[in-house]
């Protein structure tokens, strides 16, 4: 097993031009947890939202702002979410929250990413599909405020 290991380490990622950006699916945080759903009255309006957050490099490279509504697509699927931009985030990386995607009262409560992360794609030890490295394609909706590039 350990040569299995120093071999994946070894390994750079396989990369596909159609899919250039790595998404973290589901980050926690401390408005939302592992395996918690919580009616979204609970954050009282607080807490993060369901947003694809991105670096102010890649947001400006696809020329959106904190809001805009984007398509984000993998292999599996594809959802629609709100931008944001995160000055933490190194140009394309970016992520989203876990613990949305549920109807509350007949409202649908932003974007399940697993819709994104797909079963095939796991961890050949534990099974575990990689959702904190989800080989992705953003794009801007048409609608959506142009923003200057460059």
């Amino acid at each position: 097993m350990l040569d299995e290991i120093r071999r994946a380490v070894a390994t750079p990622p396989r990369l596909d031009p159609d899919y250039p950006f790595v998404l973290a699916a589901g980050l926690r945080t401390r408005w939302t947890a592992n395996t918690i759903q919580r009616d979204p009255t609970w954050r009282k309006g607080r807490g993060p939202h369901c947003a694809l957050n991105l670096s102010p490099a890649d947001a400006r490279e696809l020329g959106v702002g904190n809001g805009d509504r984007v398509h984000v697509s993998t292999r599996r699927g594809g959802l629609t979410l709100p931008a944001q931009i995160d000055p933490k985030l190194l140009p394309g990386h970016m992520w989203m929250p876990n613990g949305f995607g549920m109807v509350h009262d007949g409202v649908l409560d932003g974007v399940n990413q697993n819709e994104l992360t797909d079963a095939a794609d796991r961890d050949p030890f534990t099974g575990i599909p990689h959702h904190r490295h989800v080989q992705c394609r953003v794009e801007r909706l048409a609608g959506a405020a142009q923003r200057p590039t460059g």
